[in-house]
């Protein structure tokens, strides 16, 4: 018989080139050194869970960082809302990394789809310590929910109706446009 749950343990890279390109800033606009954010990429990397989980859609891999990667981040936004906007980009980038390491297809598509909701993905996150919001969100804000393997995209995505890949002008390339634009916007 297959385990339910398997305990996964990622270790992506802080790559100081991606995350400064994913917080849309350049070195010179940073006011802490690479070696601070490699510093909080390393303990943080000790708050991250994963999980691979058996459910009757498939596998689903379930990633997140702890509430106090959330805490640390909340307490920053009065003092040094700079600093709390990179952190909360370095925390995206963690877990977006992890996932990627973990289905690697996350990186080669640009997406991670969100399974729709089913009683068994519920209960799993309940025997983690966690529930689910609105139907298939994950409660920790750094957090990712998707088929293990990658499987069909926008197709399977219980937020493709939400989603910003899906309200962009897309390019000659097929490519989404790196400028985003509501679908009500004029």
């Amino acid at each position: 018989m297959h385990k339910q749950r398997i305990q996964l343990h990622p270790q992506p890279a802080f790559d100081l080139v991606r995350f400064l390109d994913f917080a849309g800033t350049s070195a010179d606009r940073i006011p802490e050194d690479e070696a601070f954010f490699r510093e909080v990429w390393d303990r943080w990397q000790t708050q991250l869970e994963a999980h691979a989980i058996r459910t009757p859609q498939g596998r689903i891999l379930f990633a997140w960082l702890a509430e106090a990667v959330e805490t640390e981040i909340d307490t920053l936004w009065n003092s040094s809302p700079h600093t709390a906007y990179l952190l909360h980009v370095l925390a995206l980038d963690l877990i977006m990394n992890a996932a990627s390491q973990l289905v690697p297809q996350i990186a080669k598509h640009g997406c991670a789809p969100v399974p729709h909701p089913h009683p068994s993905i519920e209960h799993h996150a309940k025997e983690l310590g966690l529930h689910i919001e609105d139907g298939c969100i994950l409660s920790r804000r750094y957090a990712m929910l998707t088929p293990m393997p990658w499987n069909g995209g926008c197709a399977s995505c219980a937020l493709a109706a939400n989603c910003p890949r899906n309200t962009t002008e897309m390019q000659p390339s097929g490519m989404p446009s790196t400028e985003f634009h509501s679908k009500h916007s004029s």
